[in-house]
């Protein structure tokens, strides 16, 4: 996590933008992580489950980084309308592809489809609706 975070202020030459793309990725490994404890059984962490972080880091890190590029093009709403439709059918799309794990009769390839299609959901949420408010909050404090 901290090589990513250091990556993103190296491509965005700013501290601040590779913090701000970084939110939506922590949040995402947050949210997973809690579920994940919060479910009835425990969850054992096998192959499937450590597989998620890295999966998780990665299209989090993909939908931030596609979105604030295209912020730098235009301003939040045109990013919202192009970018952000593509992530979220990307989103859409993956998710169901891996939906179709859950019904197998693995049990560990069923759970690895459950976690990585709630997954891409919750980063695409997050990448959709924390970085434009993050964007227009700090370029609100900068300007003032």
């Amino acid at each position: 996590l901290p090589l990513v975070l250091f990556i993103l202020c190296l491509v965005f030459r700013s501290v601040i933008l590779g913090f701000v793309a970084f939110v939506p990725t922590g949040l995402t490994l947050m949210i997973i992580f809690g579920l994940m404890g919060l479910m009835p059984r425990d969850l054992p962490m096998d192959m499937a489950s450590s597989m998620l972080s890295s999966i998780a880091l990665g299209v989090g890190i993909d939908y931030a980084i596609h979105f604030l590029w295209r912020t730098r093009e235009s301003d939040i709403g045109s990013a919202m309308q192009s970018t952000g439709r593509a992530i979220l059918i990307n989103a859409l799309e993956i998710t169901a592809g891996f939906g179709v794990l859950s019904f197998a009769t693995i049990v560990p390839v069923s759970r690895f489809g459950i976690l990585i299609a709630i997954t891409l959901l919750v980063a695409a949420v997050a990448s959709l609706v924390f970085l434009p408010a993050l964007l227009s909050w700090t370029r609100k404090t900068s300007t003032s």
